[in-house]
């Protein structure tokens, strides 16, 4: 079984994607472009192996820092986080919070919202933000990192939510 990651990606500014052969099908294409326009801005990152819970060793060895039988998408700068690029062209405010509350669920401290190729408005990403990272809501995530329709990256620490910060970021988009 072949265990190497695999640089499938390298930009100009240093960033790269490795990929892991074990990567999910399903959604390699969307994450994929998303850990692209990452590493445009420099990122470095992996595309992480999405392994059945009972390979325990491959676990052990390949995801130490995943919490319990998970398969987020992708490690960047030493964190785990899961990728999530809603389906429908117009994003609602109801799809962004179940992309948050998805990523949630498998316990990663960032969610990536790959908007790249979507309409949306930023009075939504606020109201999904704001909704979903209260302070007793998904609690794993600390960070949502927003890919929007021009290749900005918006990175909304959760310690901002709520803060005059917040509103003035969201605000002048």
């Amino acid at each position: 079984m072949e265990l190497q990651y695999i640089r499938v990606y390298e930009s100009i500014s240093g960033g790269w994607v490795d990929l892991h052969p074990l990567h999910g099908e399903d959604e390699l294409e969307d994450n994929l472009q998303a850990c692209k326009l990452l590493a445009q801005k420099g990122y470095r990152l992996q595309l992480l192996p999405c392994l059945d819970r009972e390979e325990t060793v491959l676990r052990q060895m390949l995801l130490p820092d995943v919490f319990g039988n998970k398969n987020p998408d992708v490690r960047i700068s030493n964190k785990v986080a899961d990728i999530k690029t809603p389906q429908k062209k117009e994003v609602t405010k109801t799809a962004l919070k179940d992309a948050i509350y998805r990523a949630a669920q498998q316990k990663v401290e960032m969610v990536i919202i790959n908007l790249y190729q979507a309409t949306y408005s930023f009075s939504h990403i606020k109201e999904a933000l704001l909704s979903t990272l209260q302070t007793d809501r998904n609690r794993s995530i600390r960070e949502a990192w927003i890919i929007t329709h021009d290749n900005n990256l918006l990175i909304i620490p959760r310690k901002m939510i709520n803060t005059k910060k917040f509103y003035t970021v969201l605000n002048c988009l």
